[in-house]
């Protein structure tokens, strides 16, 4: 459907609980030979404990047993890190842009 949660869709959305509390989210888009995760967020209270780490794990993991071998993201300088842990290399900078009203 247009919101990327029925069975066919090529989006996947992965939420963390901890005792039932979600903590993390992450999508993956899977099309063209690539997995794609994007939309990796974690609560303010739950940063610096893995949680974020976790979810985009999980999320190319799902990727990796759907027949995916390429991954690709956008990362914040917040998430840098993280992705380089998870094995992700930067090949290229784009600009972003962000509307405050």
């Amino acid at each position: 459907d247009a919101l990327g949660y029925g069975s066919d869709s090529p989006w996947r959305h992965f939420l963390a609980l901890l005792n039932g509390v979600p903590v993390a989210t992450a999508s993956l888009f899977l099309g063209a030979g690539v997995a794609g995760l994007a939309n990796v967020a974690t609560a303010a209270e739950f940063r610096r404990r893995g949680f974020g780490r976790a979810v985009s794990a999980h999320a190319l993991i799902q990727g990796r047993d759907a027949g995916y071998r390429v991954s690709t993201l956008f990362a914040s300088d917040m998430g840098i890190s993280v992705y380089r842990r998870l094995g992700f290399r930067p090949v290229c900078r784009a600009p972003v842009y962000y509307w405050k009203p």
